[in-house]
């Protein structure tokens, strides 16, 4: 009697809200103007990552052995192998005597990997809670607060020795991120670029296309000197967290939805098409992470890139 009146009372509460004057078309809204809050959740998701791996990388592993499972991957070994990731970038990094940019350089693992071997850093992200942090842990170290595309680019006209994107550069805007490095790169700089690449028919879309990659290079005078595909060695990170999204994610959720059916059907009723909006982006989510299909439709490539 008491679920019932439990029941009753939780989708009153939920019409009374929804029917209110002004409730409805405020629910409209807030339903458009979900994208905006997407770069908060974003934020969220990266200040979740550098707590749950402390030494501040934000980007794949690099694993020496690819064939190993996730089943015998520990945390430390996730750890280790992003430093491996970030010591491949550092030995692609040659001037030690003019300032390297770490475009979209997150929590400041690859700074901090550069100021430990003499090197002359220079972080650069739009992201509020990472320059606070880094301002914290580097005060003496220059920082950019600013998106790239958008950064001052007359202050610093052939300023760098070399530019660095490590998984930045698939967030960025292709023919805006070759001027801009273009304009603050000296003649003789070095661009290194480390990140995932679409190569025929991807399932999931993010990435720049390789083929046009490799041409908007070309017409804007830039060449790649040295190119390393790394795919196998980043495919055990991808194996890492599948694994525990079949594993873990997937039967938790389908705990936590039938327990809701079972002990609050009326409330399940009123949530079904949501619930099943988050089953599907859940599935969706998981298979960005399945190794087999990110290996089907797109490459990760390491390159080193100089002007023409």
């Amino acid at each position: 009697m008491l679920t019932k009146l439990s029941n009753k009372r939780a989708f009153k509460q939920v019409l009374a809200k929804l029917i209110a004057p002004g409730n409805f078309f405020r629910f409209l809204r807030l339903l458009r103007t979900t994208n905006r809050y997407r770069r908060a959740y974003d934020d969220a998701q990266l200040k979740l990552y550098s707590q749950l791996l402390p030494g501040d990388f934000l980007h794949y592993g690099y694993f020496d052995d690819p064939a190993i499972v996730p089943e015998k991957i520990s945390l430390h070994d996730l750890q280790r192998a992003q430093v491996r990731y970030a010591e491949l970038i550092m030995q692609k990094t040659v001037d030690k005597d003019l300032p390297v940019l770490d475009v979209g350089c997150g929590m400041g693992g690859l700074i901090n990997l550069l100021l430990q071997n003499g090197f002359l850093p220079v972080g650069l992200t739009p992201d509020r809670f990472q320059i606070q942090y880094l301002k914290e842990k580097y005060p003496n170290i220059s920082l950019i607060h600013s998106k790239f595309e958008k950064m001052d680019v007359e202050s610093y006209k052939n300023y760098f020795g070399t530019v660095i994107t490590s998984e930045s550069l698939q967030y960025l805007n292709l023919d805006e991120a070759i001027s801009t490095i273009r304009q603050v790169m000296t003649s003789a700089g070095r661009w290194i670029a480390a990140d995932y690449f679409r190569v025929g028919d991807a399932f999931e879309k993010s990435g720049h296309n390789w083929e046009l990659f490799e041409r908007k290079l070309r017409e804007g005078g830039f060449k790649i000197i040295s190119q390393q595909d790394i795919t196998p060695n980043v495919l055990p990170t991808l194996s890492y967290a599948y694994m525990w999204g079949e594993r873990l994610v997937v039967p938790l959720f389908e705990f936590l939805t039938g327990k809701l059916q079972k002990k609050q059907p009326a409330i399940f009723f009123l949530l079904e098409e949501i619930i099943e909006a988050l089953e599907v982006s859940m599935a969706d989510h998981i298979n960005v992470v399945d190794p087999q299909i990110f290996a089907q439709g797109k490459k990760y490539m390491l390159l080193v890139i100089e002007k023409s």
